[in-house]
Parts: C-alpha cells; structure tokens; sequence
C-alpha cells in the first residue's frame, strides 16, 4: 500500500510542476547537466511525462532501519552492473520536505556516473510518523534522525561498493549528515551542506531562552504539542510572494499544490520536544565544529528565515575543511530555486566533487 501511494505520489508531483509551468565542472560534464536540466518551454510537459516520471516510478523502495516499526521510503538510482560508477551520491531533504522533491536533480544528474540514494526522513512525506496527528512535525529524539540515517548509509548504500561516496544534505538534513561525520569522518568523500541548520532561527527569542521554554514544556508534559505560536498547516494566506523558501514560482508550486491535494502529506509547526531536540542537537553541533573534518562546501542562503547563518560561519571557520559559498538572492531551498541559482549550485557542487 505505501509502494503505490508512493508511485502515485510522483505523477501527482510531476503534474504540478508541469502545470507551474567557485570552481567550474569540466566541459563535458557541465554540457551533460545543462542539456539534461528541464526548462520551462513548450516540451517541458512532455519530458516530465516521457522521462521524469518513468525514471522515478522504476526506483522507488521501502526501507526499515532497526526500529521494525519505522518505514522509511526512499529512492535508489544506481549505475547499472558492467557500467563505470564515479561515485555513490546520497541526497537528504530538510524539514517538511519529501525525498521525492529532490528527483529532478536526480533525473538530471542521470549519465554522469553517480549511483543516487535518497531516503526519507521519519515524521515527513509518506514516511512512518509517530503521532497521530500527521500535522505535527515531531521527533522523540534527534538520535532517531542520525540512526535512522547511519542505518540508511550501512544497509542500502553501503550494500554495493563504492569507490567514492558523497553526499549532498539540506536544512535539518545537513545537521543530521553534520553528526554522522562528527563521529565517523570517513562515512564519506566530500559533502555539500545546502542551508545547513547548525542554529534554528527563533526569531525575537534566544537559542537559550528556546531551549529554556521548551525544555520546560516538555517536562511538563507538552512535549507533542505545538510549540506556542504555530499550529497546523493551512493554505490560508499561503502565497508565493511572501514564501520565504524559494524565488521559483515553479518549483514553488510543487508544495503549495500537492499539499491541497494530498492532504495527508502537509506538516505544520514544530512540537515542543521537537524544538528541544533541535536546539541541544544543533548546540552540541557548533561545539563539535573542530570534528568535521571531511571536505565541505556549505551553501548559503542570503534571504535566509528558517536557520542562523551565523552559526553556519561559525562551524565553518572551525571545520578542518570548509569553505562557504554564498548566495545572495536565494532564499532557504537553494537546490529549489530559481534556475540561475539552481544551475550555479549544481555546477559547483559537481565541480567540488571532482577536486
């Protein structure tokens, strides 16, 4: 049942955004990707229908990591038996997100040699959630997220050899992949951290005082709650010109549509045990910053609402190996923005790769 939910789950992606309508690579591979981008124009439709869609409903799986009860579906496009691989490429989402957001990139980067993992993270898309109430975005405890995904590494990845191994994370994605290489630097080559949340934004209140308050909420038993100001999602007032995730109309739309459609999907506000875990998890981030010593390139967000860049600067001064890119008009999802951003991220990050 959640096979097919999933399969229909990308036709229904795939139609909206239809409907919406550094170093350099090298030559070769810089025309592969480029050739290989979808564009908005008069064929964009029929090559989503013709080749983005059979390609992800021909790759899609169910994985449970060692908590039976958790079922985490992910994405595996591997180079075929007999055929050269570059390298295994493992790409994670950010809260709220879906991996089946990230199979654009994944159809585009098909030919160049990378076998392309993508799970789910649990609580979000169609992936096991703990509450009840699907709405509410929630962890019991952050160790679940790098569990989840060290298991993820260890039994699908690692499952066939690789040569080289990278990774591309975003949001909390990124801080989940940042404590798996804190701890085991050689989990892989190089890693590309999109909008990594080392510090969640709490707007006017202090990571101190954030932490303070929902500690105490949870004690209290307020722990699956909302935390205080946010609740369920609601498409009311919902628009694109005050979004604060992407400046592509399109892609923007991927989210904004499917979640009026599948209403099982959306996820709301954070719960108060949820926002503890993030703060002490992202705390104890920065303070291992001098871990991180495998090659990393943070990209970062200059229209930036939901993580503190400065916490970003701060881990990446601290970091063996670690150098920022900036991106001063892109709002959080870079690899969801606009195709110039979109296009300079991909080619740096594959450029990156290669060094």
């Amino acid at each position: 049942m959640l096979f097919h939910r999933m399969r229909h789950f990308v036709l229904v992606v795939i139609t909206i955004v239809a409907a919406g309508c550094g170093p350099t690579t090298s030559d070769d591979e810089s025309l592969g990707v480029t050739s290989q981008a979808l564009r908005e124009g008069p064929d964009f439709q029929a090559r989503l229908q013709s080749e983005v869609v059979p390609y992800c409903e021909a790759n899609l799986h169910v994985f449970s990591p060692d908590a039976a009860e958790v079922q985490l579906p992910y994405a595996k496009f591997e180079v075929p038996e007999g055929e050269t691989e570059k390298a295994a490429l493992v790409i994670i989402p950010g809260r709220t997100e879906t991996f089946l957001k990230n199979c654009e990139l994944a159809h585009q980067l098909r030919g160049l040699g990378y076998s392309i993992y993508m799970p789910e993270l649990r609580g979000q898309g169609s992936a096991s959630r703990t509450l009840i109430d699907r709405m509410r975005g929630h962890v019991d405890s952050f160790e679940h997220y790098v569990a989840d995904t060290q298991s993820f590494i260890d039994k699908v990845v690692n499952a066939r050899p690789h040569t080289k191994r990278y990774v591309i994370a975003h949001s909390l994605g990124a801080a989940i992949l940042t404590r798996i290489l804190q701890r085991a630097p050689g989990t892989f080559d190089a890693a590309v951290l999109s909008s990594p949340m080392y510090q969640v934004n709490a707007g006017a209140l202090p990571e101190s005082v954030a932490w303070f308050i929902s500690s105490v909420g949870t004690r209290l038993g307020f722990g699956r709650s909302y935390v205080i100001g946010t609740g369920p999602y609601t498409d009311e007032g919902d628009a694109f010109a005050t979004n604060r995730v992407t400046g592509s109309l399109a892609r923007w739309r991927i989210n904004h549509e499917l979640w009026a459609t599948r209403r099982d999907l959306p996820i709301g506000g954070p719960t108060f045990q949820w926002l503890n875990e993030a703060t002490w998890a992202t705390y104890l981030l920065r303070r291992d910053a001098h871990l991180l010593v495998t090659p990393t390139l943070i990209f970062q967000a200059g229209d930036e609402h939901f993580v503190v860049n400065a916490a970003q600067n701060y881990v990446c001064q601290r970091a063996a190996n670690c150098r920022i890119v900036l991106f001063p008009e892109a709002k959080h999802e870079i690899f969801s923005e606009v195709d110039s951003i979109r296009d300079s991220a991909i080619e740096q990050t594959l450029a990156f790769f290669g060094e």
